[in-house]
């Protein structure tokens, strides 16, 4: 809707062009699969909503993960009023409680290996560390990490979701050191739902949805030396920690149940309803009269 490859990224880096600009500066750069033609009509297709109006003439309710997002769909020309917010949900893995947060050692890391994620600065700021990293994950990257990664790095490879969770039960902090705009990462979810603090850059709607002494602490993206100070900094404080991984759970359960998801998913879906219906009901008068006024001109003396 606002991007040929529907990621804010090229080259690797943030690029916004698109978003209130034309959306054929994506031809000149390529941005669809690497091709003029893809992206030609691709560009072609936001190009003709816009003018068209179509988000705002015939989308009743767009549904945005944070606020952040949501604020660049209106950027992009989204109606305002229209967009709601639903985050991500994970159903309770049920390990929180498995190890008590001040027995949690070393740090994590799960997802994409892949640039945007910022692996290579995190592998570069693991050399200064002495605590253990474990990354579970697969992607372009992956040998790259494992020929690179210092020895207190252990590269776990893809893993099925209950080893995942199994590690955030063990970990005393989740890294996300990402160089790109997270939407609502699933990980992220899963890292409150098991009491895991996060690491996290200050980057797109990652700095919102973590809170520095709350439930992790922030760096800048792409500082090796701001992800280092800031790691060594909550780990020297064990209490604190422990106090971060009771704020996470706590968040997982106001904010990212099932249960809670489903109930902000229905209010969306009698908005939407309440919305319509007067228009429905409009519709409905219209071709009633216009009926019988069909029936009239085809039976004048009835």
């Amino acid at each position: 809707m606002m991007c040929a490859n529907g990621f804010l990224l090229r080259d690797g880096n943030i690029c916004e062009k698109c978003v209130s600009g034309s959306p054929f500066w994506a031809v000149a750069h390529r941005c669809y699969r690497d091709s003029y033609a893809g992206s030609l009509a691709v560009a072609r297709m936001i190009s003709a909503q816009r003018r068209w109006d179509t988000w705002g003439q015939h989308v009743t309710r767009f549904i945005a993960l944070t606020q952040f997002e949501r604020a660049k769909f209106f950027e992009a020309g989204i109606p305002d009023d229209k967009i709601c917010i639903k985050p991500n949900f994970v159903p309770d893995p049920g390990v929180h409680d498995l190890i008590a947060p001040e027995k949690r050692s070393g740090a994590l890391y799960v997802g994409r290996l892949s640039h945007e994620k910022g692996l290579r600065t995190l592998i570069e700021a693991w050399r200064e560390m002495s605590v253990p990293l474990r990354i579970a994950g697969d992607g372009p990257l992956i040998d790259e990490l494992r020929s690179s990664a210092p020895d207190n790095v252990t590269i776990l490879g893809r893993l099925p979701s209950e080893q995942v969770h199994a590690e955030m039960a063990r970990a005393a902090l989740l890294v996300m050191p990402s160089n790109w705009y997270e939407g609502f990462p699933v990980t992220l979810v899963e890292a409150l739902a098991c009491g895991l603090p996060i690491a996290a850059s200050r980057i797109g709607s990652l700095q919102e949805l973590v809170v520095d002494g709350e439930n992790g602490c922030t760096f800048e993206p792409g500082n090796v030396d701001g992800l280092v100070q800031s790691i060594r900094g909550v780990l020297a404080k064990p209490e604190a920690l422990v106090a971060m991984s009771r704020t996470a759970r706590s968040l997982y359960e106001a904010n990212y149940t099932a249960v809670k998801n489903l109930d902000t998913l229905l209010a969306i879906y009698s908005e939407a309803c309440a919305s319509v219906t007067p228009a429905i009901k409009d519709l409905h008068r219209s071709e009633a009269a216009h009926e019988g006024w069909t029936r009239q001109a085809a039976h004048p003396s009835g």
